[in-house]
Formats: C-alpha cells, structure tokens, sequence
C-alpha cells in the first residue's frame, strides 16, 4: 500500500511539472514564441534612402549616386540549401574572386541576425545580373537588390573638406544603435560626409512581407516609405577650388581662400590630397591603407589638423596689440642693427634696417622691431590679443578633428612643464615674431589676419551655406556669424598700408606676390624648424587680401619645408588671385553680353 501511494506521489509531481512547463512556454513565454514563428513567415525588408548630394556654391556636383545592383543572402534561408546554392550563385556570379570561403566570410563578419540580408557580391555585371533572376528560384534565400553607390565625379577636388562614406564600424553601430542606423549601413567616416551624415543619410524605408517556408513572396503587408537624403549647398567654389590645388599640388602645405567681406570659404586645400573616389565601400580597402602608410600623410587635413608657428604673419596681430593698447603709435621708431641682445642671447633680424616705424617694420619684416614692442607688450597682452582674434581655440568649423593650436602665457608654462615652469624674455621675443611655443592652424591665421583687413570682423568659418530639405528637415539657408572686435579704423588703415607695402614697395617681403593692375596686400612668414635636435627647411606662410581699400577675397598659403614665404608661397597666392579676378571679370563679361 505505501509502495502505491509513492509511486501515485511520482506520478502526481510529473504531471505537476509537465502542467507547470506547459503553462510556462504558453503563458510567460507565449509572446516571444509567437513572435518567432511569425517570424517564419513574415519577413521585414530593409530599403537604405538615398544620400542628399554635395553642391559647391554654384551648383556644382561634388559628391552623388548612381544606382547599382548587389547580390545578397538571407543565411538562415539558405542553411538546409547552402551546399547546393552557395555554388550555383559562385558560378552564376563568375568572378574568380568569389569564392565558397569568403562568402562564408563574409556571412560571419556580417555579425547579421539569422534573416538579415548579407551582400555578398557588389556592383553586379548585367550579365550576371540576368543569370541570377534566371534561376532565383532555385536559390531560395537569395536576392538581387538595387542600392545607391556614392560618387564623387570629380575624384580628388576638395576631397578632405567633402571627406568620404565607408560601412558602419562596430564601434559605430554600438554607438549609434537605436537611431535608424543599421549594421550594414554606409556611413559618413570624414569631413562634410561625416560631419552631416544625419541630415544627408534620410530615413531608411521598411517593408513587411510575407513568404513560404520555400521563401517565395506572397503578399506585402506593410511599408514605411523612404525618405530621401536632403541636399547640401557648400560655400566652395569648385573652380577656386581647383586653382588653389593646382597651384599647390607639389608641396606638403595648405591653402585657404576666403571673401573677406562674408567670410564664405571659397577653397580649403590641403596637400597632398585626397582621391575619395579610390575608396570604395570598405575602410579596408588597398588605396585606403596607401594613405596611412604614406609618409606625407596626407590624410591630415593640414588646414585645421595640424598647427605651426605662424612666423612673421603674426606681427600684424602684434601691431594691433600694439596700436589698441597706446604702446605705440604710428610714429613710434626702433633701431635695428641686425641684432638684440635679451636675457644675455642674441637675436637677430634678416636685415640692418636702421630707425623704423611700424609701417616701414611690417613692410621689411623687421624681427628688431617687434622684439621691443613684444618686450614692451609682455606675453600676457600677446596672448590676450592672439586669443582675441581667435588663435589657439577651435574656430568651430563644421568638419570633424579640428585641432586648438597654442596660445603660450606664463600660466600655460606654468600649466605645460614640471620642471622649468619660468618664463623667460627670450621666450617672449620668440613669441612677439610668431615663433617658440605658438602654435596655430591655417584656418585661424586666415581668420584672424581677415579680421584686421576687412574692419574688424572675425567671422566663424562654415562650409554649410544651404540645406535644400526634405520631410525631415525644412530649406533654409545657413546665415554667417562674426564677431565685431570695435578696432580703431585708423589703426587698421595702417596695418592694411604696411601690408600693401609688403608686395608692393622694393624692399617688401612679398613682392613676388604683385599683380599687375590689380592691388594686393600681404605679409609673409618664415619658420625655423628643428626635428631631432636637426635644422630643416624653413616653413613658409603669405597672407593676402584684395583690393587694398575694400577686400574682396583674402588667401593664406602655408609650405612645409621650402624655404622662405616670400619665394613659393608668395607666388602661389599670386596665381590664385590672379585666377581668381580672371573667372569674376569673366562672368560680368557674360553677363554684359547675354
């Protein structure tokens, strides 16, 4: 009898148990198995929106799509059939790069959910193309998709500021999970591509459809329609643009050219450039890793990524330090003999340019004449006027990686070292002639030097000048800010004068810049550079704006090791000028005759 009620005991707590399960799988997890058989038969498509285009300022097409069809395969569709499909598909595709390992590969590094559609061939021939629909059905799992190819027709122009589109990274997607943003998906990886990727990549469409176990479709369900990239109007100017390049193609440098009066950027160049064109789809890819390796690095953008010594170009900020604060005047004179003695160190000057005003010193690019008004400033005021003009802080440009530069100060020093925490005199007469710990990036010298020629107006540089819109995001154009520094008019008159000497007097630094029948104003740049204990090629840097009265356009050009900026860089920004009235006069001759 107690054998029977303990086998009845069993008996009872089995069933409990199967009861138990029972209600566990049906009620508590009933939803989720539910979903997973609905996902049997229901399937969603994912449709990527085609990327807005990249306009220059006239309508140019700097970066575009072009449609192409991909071969793709849903894994856990093909799994019972993979032996037999994957194969067919090698031999439908025919390219010998294609093998049963790689789109195996590619299956794996995909890290795709099981009924995620993988590429596993791109850019399809149509033959190929033809062959697959042939004999879809016999691959159950597979598809032909159309997808959008971004293009860059014109290859290298502007390619760090247009930058370029690669697939999501892991680190990407991890980031960026939750907000339309998919494994697969192309994003911007540089410049403008990156920096607007949200605005330009639109919004994915879906579509929810349903198939057999065999995967043949039966009926559309739902669909969210796509809703396309919008536009982008850039300040560039395609033809300035590819001046500036041109002129700069075989140096190590950058280049900048702005409106003086808008602050518009017209060209951002940086040299050795950038094909992004050669990239393709991976950020793998063999031109890819060619850029990396190359030893002129030219995937540093050296217009905001890298930062110099701005050398003599930044004795205009000192003249107007100089000019505010009543420590000189216009007629204020030092005596240069070639040397300075400071701190017990000799200092010395290009020339022996005898009793010197500021017009006279900014002309001849006395280093003597700004060791004293430097000395006579201290680094404090140096510092607070550079900072004022916007050197050594990020300007704000809308593209990605911008560097601050340096701004030095007894403080900073002080900040910077853990053993020498002094500052010396020596380190401000390096300071008052743009040298020593200064450092800046091209576009801030541009901006700030524009300041002191077209009033007094430190605009934040924008690439961005429009935004055609969609269903997202309303057109609107892109208004420029500035700040008004309140300069003395009469002050800056004198800088402007001294600069016109630059290029225009015999003994100016910049003469090779002069253009005849048109009126330039400038100063140029030299920088010692040591790397390793080693003297290099000096650095070379020319400012110039033009006209002389009411600036239309101003252009910075900065060499890497080429010597003085009097020489290349003084030249370069001759060609661009002269190109640059060359296209205006060009169009208002259009104009007049049509």
């Amino acid at each position: 009898m107690k054998r029977h009620g303990v086998f009845l005991c069993i008996i009872i707590f089995m069933m409990l148990f199967l009861v138990s399960g029972l209600a566990w799988f049906q009620i508590k997890e009933g939803e989720s198995y539910y979903q997973k058989s609905e996902n049997n038969r229901i399937r969603s498509l994912s449709f990527a929106s085609p990327r807005g285009r990249i306009l220059d300022r006239d309508g140019v097409i700097l970066a575009d799509n072009r449609v192409s069809f991909g071969v793709s395969i849903i894994p856990e569709e093909i799994r019972k059939n993979e032996s037999f499909v994957i194969p067919l598909l090698i031999e439908l595709i025919k390219d010998d790069d294609l093998t049963y390992e790689k789109i195996e590969k590619k299956i794996k590094s995909a890290h795709a959910a099981p009924f995620v559609h993988v590429r596993i061939k791109k850019d399809l021939e149509f033959d190929a193309f033809a062959r697959i629909e042939e004999n879809l059905l016999d691959m159950p799992g597979v598809t032909v998709r159309p997808y959008m190819v971004r293009e860059y027709p014109y290859d290298d122009l502007a390619g760090h500021v247009i930058g370029y589109t690669g697939m999501i990274s892991l680190e990407e997607y991890g980031r960026l999970k939750g907000s339309d943003y998919q494994k697969w998906d192309m994003i911007g990886k540089t410049g403008v591509e990156k920096m607007y990727d949200t605005i330009l990549r639109g919004r994915r469409g879906w579509k929810y459809v349903e198939i057999t176990a065999s995967g043949r479709h039966v009926e559309n369900l739902k669909e969210t329609k796509v809703i396309p990239g919008s536009d982008l109007m850039l300040t560039i100017d395609n033809d300035v643009q590819r001046m500036a390049q041109n002129a700069l193609q075989d140096y190590r440098g950058a280049c900048v050219v702005i409106q003086s009066d808008t602050g518009d950027i017209l060209a951002l160049v940086s040299s050795p450039g950038l094909n992004v064109s050669s990239f393709g789809e991976s950020p793998d890819t063999e031109a890819l890793k060619e850029y990396f390796q190359d030893t002129n690095k030219p995937f540093i953008n050296r217009t905001i990524q890298a930062s110099y010594s701005p050398g003599s170009v930044f004795k205009i900020v000192l003249a107007i330090a100089g000019l505010s604060t009543g420590v000189i005047t216009e007629e204020t004179e030092f005596y240069c003999n070639g040397a300075f003695l400071v701190g017990g160190r000799r200092f010395r000057c290009m020339g022996q340019h005898g009793h010197v005003s500021l017009i006279e010193a900014l002309e001849r690019s006395c280093n003597i004449y700004f060791y004293n008004l430097g000395l006579k400033l201290g680094p404090n005021t140096m510092a607070e006027y550079s900072k004022k003009l916007g050197l050594g802080q990020a300007s704000g440009i809308d593209l990605p990686y911008e560097r601050q530069g340096i701004v030095p100060s007894p403080e900073w020093k002080k900040n910077r070292f853990k053993n020498d925490k002094r500052w010396y005199d020596g380190e401000t007469a390096l300071f008052a002639i743009g040298q020593g710990f200064l450092e800046v990036t091209p576009l801030q010298l541009i901006y700030a030097a524009n300041a002191l020629v077209n009033g007094g107006k430190l605009f934040k540089p924008k690439l961005l000048k429009k935004v055609y819109g969609n269903k997202l995001i309303n057109p609107h154009d892109v208004a420029g800010e500035y700040t008004d520094l309140s300069f003395n008019p009469y002050h800056l008159m004198l800088i402007k004068q001294g600069m016109y000497q630059v290029v225009h007097s015999p003994n100016g630094t910049g003469r090779r810049a002069k253009l005849n029948g048109y009126e330039i104003g400038g100063k140029t740049g030299t920088v010692q550079v040591k790397r390793h204990g080693k003297r290099q090629p000096d650095h070379g840097w020319f400012f110039g704006f033009s006209p002389i009265d009411k600036p239309k356009y101003s252009v910075i050009v900065f060499i890497e090791n080429q010597g003085a900026g009097g020489h290349k860089p003084a030249r370069i920004a001759r060609e661009i000028f002269k190109g640059i009235w060359t296209k205006e006069e060009t169009r208002k001759l259009y104009v007049q005759t049509n």
